[in-house]
């Protein structure tokens, strides 16, 4: 015989059916489990101090609190408030993976405070409960780190297209000029100094870029930003070499302009 354990269980409304269906698996494993969680149908009522007040309770009387993790359930200001009272009261928590998706990341406010991630299996999640199993060492992406590292990617995306427009339009300007010089008998030619000039930009903007990515912790995070910065310097690169090219100087580390032909007195 096991001793009774009590359960809250911490989910999104949006998804109230999962929670249904874990009670369900669980009521047939462990007839004798208490169920604390506050469904749809069962919402709290008063005001906002009243339902935090009642929830607290729950969770305070509680064995264990099981979070159904499923996308988006940190941005639940509800739910939020209800993982962070279970880890200040230093309750087990166990976190229960969607199925098909055991990898999904969990809210920030769980880092290092899970006692168990268990899959969709009523014996496991019972034992886990029950506290039967050592501690979980397993780790997991954090879902706000997931979302900053989309919303960069996004960004670092979107940054890399502009400046390949511009290195099309720049590209595009040069080779117009080229032919317009070309009709007047003076060659630009691309040399090494124009490639190594473009080199030069694109290696500084990935280094910046690198050096700001470093700054959020997040290795991928931190190459989204490289590509975005290596990106903006060959485009600058470019655009370099055109100016220097329509002006006709050589200061700038690109190729001189030579005629054509020599002019025989």
């Amino acid at each position: 015989m096991h001793a009774r354990a009590n359960v809250f269980a911490i989910h999104s409304w949006d998804d109230a059916d999962v929670l249904r269906r874990m009670e369900e698996l669980l009521r047939v494993a462990d007839p004798s489990l208490a169920h604390y969680s506050v469904p749809p149908e069962r919402a709290l009522q008063g005001t906002s101090e009243d339902v935090e007040r009642n929830i607290t309770h729950r969770i305070s009387v509680a064995t264990a609190v099981v979070v159904m993790n499923t996308p988006g359930l940190h941005q639940r200001e509800t739910a939020t408030f209800e993982m962070e009272t279970a880890v200040r009261m230093g309750k087990r928590i166990v976190v229960v993976q969607p199925h098909g998706n055991f990898d999904l990341p969990v809210p920030q406010v769980l880092d290092g405070r899970v006692y168990r991630y268990a899959a969709w299996r009523s014996d496991v999640v019972g034992r886990a409960i029950r506290g039967e199993y050592p501690q979980d060492g397993r780790v997991f992406d954090l879902a706000e780190v997931v979302d900053r590292r989309v919303l960069i990617g996004i960004l670092a995306a979107g940054v890399a297209t502009v400046s390949f427009i511009v290195i099309a339009r720049a590209s595009s300007a040069l080779q117009a000029l080229q032919q317009d010089l070309a009709a007047r008998g003076i060659d630009l030619h691309w040399d090494g100094e124009a490639t190594r000039t473009v080199i030069q930009h694109t290696l500084v903007g990935a280094s910046v870029g690198l050096l700001l990515g470093a700054l959020t912790g997040d290795g991928k995070a931190a190459l989204y930003i490289a590509a975005g910065g290596a990106a903006i310097g060959a485009a600058a690169g470019v655009h370099r070499v055109y100016n220097a090219r329509l002006i006709g100087t050589t200061h700038l580390r690109v190729p001189t302009i030579e005629p054509m032909s020599c002019l025989k007195v």
